[in-house]
């Protein structure tokens, strides 16, 4: 019922903040109306009030309306099934109370939202707004008392100058004309001219005394006017900048809060159409069925009783073949129990493996020759495969015994030519999945069974492949074509809808579907390239798997593009990290031969880990030589242990300045991106919204600075113009930069001589070369994580690219604080790229042991909340960043590995 009012309150802020956006200036129009500008603040400030009132007020109702979906669904008891099978009764009514929890989920989520992303902001805003108003006019207010003041004593003292002056003047003629009728013989007597006289000459001396003091008014008046003009300018346009912060801010916490309503709508329709879908699929002769099939006991019927003689009893008994007449007649029963029997021990046997309990030898003896058939082969895969989500981790004797088994499934899937790709694929899951710790490292299933001929199979694999795109893009098409649902409720409705017989023809529904030709090639490009891995985790000749992928990649039509992206990752899975360990020994073999060249001292660059900064500072000034090298030791130093908060303006500002030499108008610049044209305008629209999401914790980042410089340099450099992520890049320059010029000239370096244009450039190829690099260094510094991640199909692109493209700066404060994004941005400055590379594997080893016991959504659900904050500790990061090699002839081989595959993919006629 809050809705309709809700949306009118959102369409008069943004009226409100349209129309009071006008290109007029306090400093112009309003120099001389203070008192409207004060109002004018007071009346925003009760505005913003009454907007974190509203605002407040929501975000109860919403707790109160979480409060009651609870109670409502609570009242609701649906029959337990107690593990039982679901009808689909059961799956409406759980799905009915799934949406109540849901929808008591989405308020209570909203609520939180509407107090951490919209009231608190808005409470410190106006906090802040209120301050600055308050100041700004009280200064305003005393330059114009003093002013007032100023200019009524010069009035006073001048109205007294010019009456003085006056009555000297008529003192002075009165001399005159006394003077003349003495002269005539008048009976002036000389005492009343001397007193008249006297009079006269007073009254001048006054009136030049007054002359003096009314030029010293006059002064004082000029002074207080230049005063005036000096600072009531700057205080009009703090209090215009004020105002139009108010304005933007408010306007930027009403998107906020659409954005929140429209969670709350989605999660609603979301519930409703999976209501939908479930009530649609109730059926009562599958619920009786269900039933059914749960509650019968077995297959078979029961013996019924025959009469047997004596002598036939007696017979049967010396013989040992009693009732075996019985056994004939029901042989379809002995088979049964027989297949009953079979599973029952495989399910004891792998149950009692991850129980650490050994099986004895009849009943693995038992095991091994159900493995001879293609049902026991399948039943024990799906056994083993149940175990995944419970343990990971072997002991000794169980790794043996499970690497043992799998081998013998993969013997028997050759000897009986069984070419089920289902089979093949779970058993190079299984055997990545399952290890046992050998010293610090972990040793998979999959060194046991390489050797196996199996893996040699090409054309095994390629059917495995292409099998497993299959499945993938068909499980897309029909996930697009139904309501999202998760767990058992998803299940249920797509069982019940393979049941119902009512049913459409799902290749007829899923056909010509709109823009699902992307998503089923992205499908294919990740399938791909998780088999490029396993191929060679499995010991397929490279020559080999290149073939199959290159068949795979023209059978499902890859662009080239994708194809040689697969190829290079291919060859960059073939190699390992000896190379790199080789040069770092080659590294630590020269250090030693300076050593000995210096006599047993160190060289300079060795001895700086040992030095304060200051005496480093000493060492600069003993000669030439060391003053060039010293000065950027001098530097590494500082990017190692930190720059100090309150310095990073003044040395990051210092070795900008040496980098960029062109001397750049930014006013100019900024005047010319305001011309009509000048940036387009979805760029225009997208700096707008972008600029508001920036630091809105950070009460000195003000959006209409940012809004400036973002498209001041999509007119500077329109090649580029604006890309998203840039407006974290420009928010931290201005965050730490005197000025907004010296902010534009900082990002202006950053994206000329860092390259970060590049990775912001159409087509993104600088940021798809970071991904390539990313994954060899994982592979080479990182192997069981990389290992990990190509079994889960996680590729760098799923959480790196926000940190490449914004340098971490988009994760303040949650979930990096402001000071660890500062020795980030510290390192790279003098490192580059480099820095982020080690950054970014500083992460990643950090939470190495926590992401490989986990699956692919757990594992982008980490990247996205990362539960554990003490890894993004400024020393404990930077440490562990620092502690990881990576050169910048490293970053430079990899750079042309992946230019060479890339060129040698594109000149490939397939």
């Amino acid at each position: 019922y809050l809705l309709p009012s809700v949306w009118l309150f959102a369409v008069l802020c943004l009226h409100l903040c349209v129309t009071s956006c006008a290109n007029m200036s306090f400093a112009v129009e309003l120099w001389d109306n203070l008192e409207a500008i004060t109002q004018r603040g007071k009346d925003g400030l009760r505005t913003l009030n009454e907007v974190t009132i509203f605002f407040k007020d929501f975000a109860a109702v919403s707790e109160t309306s979480c409060k009651m979906m609870t109670k409502v669904g609570s009242r609701m008891q649906v029959e337990d099934l107690e593990g039982g099978l679901m009808g689909t009764i059961h799956a409406a009514l759980f799905s009915l109370l799934k949406g109540s929890s849901d929808l008591s989920s989405t308020y209570s989520l909203v609520s939180r939202h509407m107090r951490q992303d919209v009231i608190e902001p808005l409470e410190i805003f106006t906090a802040h707004f209120e301050e600055t108003q308050r100041s700004l006019t009280a200064e305003a207010s005393k330059i114009l008392r003093d002013l007032a003041a100023v200019r009524n004593q010069c009035g006073k003292v001048q109205s007294k100058f010019y009456a003085t002056c006056r009555d000297a003047d008529l003192a002075e003629q009165s001399v005159e004309e006394a003077a003349a009728t003495f002269a005539l013989g008048s009976d002036v007597s000389s005492s009343q001219y001397q007193k008249l006289a006297t009079k006269a000459m007073s009254l001048r001396s006054e009136a030049e005394q007054l002359d003096l003091e009314y030029q010293h008014a006059v002064e004082s008046c000029r002074a207080m006017w230049q005063c005036f003009d000096t600072e009531m300018p700057r205080i009009h346009e703090n209090l215009q900048h004020n105002e139009e912060s108010r304005i933007s801010f408010i306007k930027f916490s009403v998107e906020k809060f659409v954005r929140v309503q429209s969670l709350l709508m989605n999660t609603v329709k979301q519930q409703i159409d999976e209501l939908s879908a479930a009530i649609l699929n109730v059926n009562s002769k599958i619920d009786v069925r269900v039933f059914c099939d749960e509650k019968r006991q077995n297959n078979s019927r029961p013996i019924r009783e025959e009469y047997v003689p004596y002598q036939g009893r007696r017979a049967s008994q010396k013989t040992g073949n009693f009732n075996l007449n019985l056994a004939h007649r029901d042989s379809g029963a002995s088979a049964s129990s027989l297949k009953t029997h079979q599973w029952a021990l495989m399910h004891d046997v792998v149950g009692n493996l991850f129980n650490s309990r050994l099986p004895n030898q009849a009943d693995l003896a038992q095991l091994r020759s159900y493995l001879h058939t293609y049902a026991g082969r399948r039943v024990f895969l799906e056994e083993l495969n149940q175990q995944r989500s419970t343990q990971l981790q072997l002991s000794e004797e169980i790794f043996d015994l499970v690497s043992l088994m799998l081998k013998e499934v993969l013997t028997r899937m050759v000897e009986e030519n069984d070419r089920d790709v289902g089979l093949f694929r779970v058993v190079m899951i299984l055997a990545q999945t399952f290890y046992r710790d050998v010293g610090d490292r972990r040793q998979y299933v999959q060194a046991r069974l390489n050797s196996h001929e199996i893996w040699k199979d090409r054309t095994l694999w390629e059917a495995t492949i292409n099998d497993s795109i299959r499945v993938r893009v068909q499980q897309a098409r029909l996930k697009a074509h139904r309501p999202s649902t998760q767990g058992w409720l998803g299940q249920m409705l797509e069982w019940t809808k393979a049941m119902n017989p009512n049913n459409t023809n799902e290749d007829e529904l899923i056909q010509d579907q709109p823009d699902s030709s992307s998503m089923e090639k992205n499908i294919v490009f990740a399938q791909l390239g998780s088999f490029a891995f396993h191929m060679l985790n499995f010991g397929l000749p490279t020559e080999e798997a290149s073939q199959v992928l290159l068949q795979c990649c023209t059978k499902e039509e890859l662009d080239k593009e994708r194809t040689w992206m697969l190829l290079a990752e291919l060859e960059a899975n073939r190699r390992d990290a000896e190379e790199e360990q080789n040069s770092v020994k080659r590294s630590l073999r020269q250090r030693e031969k300076e050593r000995k060249r210096f006599g047993g001292s160190l060289p300079l660059s060795l001895a700086t880990s040992f030095l304060s900064i200051s005496s480093i500072g000493s060492l600069v000034l003993v000669s030439r030589s060391w003053r060039a090298t010293g000065e950027r030791l001098l530097l590494k130093v500082l990017s190692r242990r930190g720059v100090a908060e309150g310095e990073r303006s003044r040395v990051w500002g210092q070795w900008i300045r040496k980098q960029e030499r062109r001397k750049l108008d930014y006013d100019a610049i900024v005047e010319r991106s305001g011309y009509e044209g000048a940036v387009s305008d979805d760029a225009d629209e997208t700096i707008l919204l972008d600029a508001g999401r920036c630091f809105p914790h950070v009460p000195r980042m003000y959006p209409q600075e940012l809004i400036r410089l973002l498209r001041a340099y999509a007119y500077f450099d329109s090649t580029v113009g604006y890309c998203q992520g840039m407006n974290f890049i420009g928010g931290w320059c201005l965050l730490h930069s005197a000025n907004e010029r010296d902010a534009f000239d900082f990002f202006v370096c950053l994206m000329e001589n860092y390259d970060l244009k590049n990775v912001f450039n159409t087509g993104f190829s600088k940021l798809k070369l970071f991904y390539f690099q990313l994954d060899r260094l994982l592979g080479m510094l990182l192997p069981d994580l990389h290992k990990h991640f190509k079994t889960q199909m996680i590729t760098a692109s799923q959480f790196a690219s926000s940190w490449f493209i914004t340098l971490f700066s988009n994760m303040v404060p949650r979930p990096i604080p402001e000071e660890t994004v500062g020795r980030i941005w510290d390192m790279f400055l003098l490192d580059g790229w480099k820095a982020i590379f080690r950054v970014t594997l500083g992460i990643l080893a950090e939470s190495e042991s926590a992401l490989l016991d986990m699956h692919f959504e757990e594992i982008l659900l980490y990247f996205s909340a990362f539960p554990d904050a003490s890894i993004f500790d400024a020393e404990r990061l930077i440490k562990r960043a620092i502690s990881i090699k990576i050169t910048t002839s490293t970053l430079r081989r990899l750079e042309v590995e992946y230019d060479n595959v890339r060129s040698r993919a594109l000149q490939s006629p397939s």
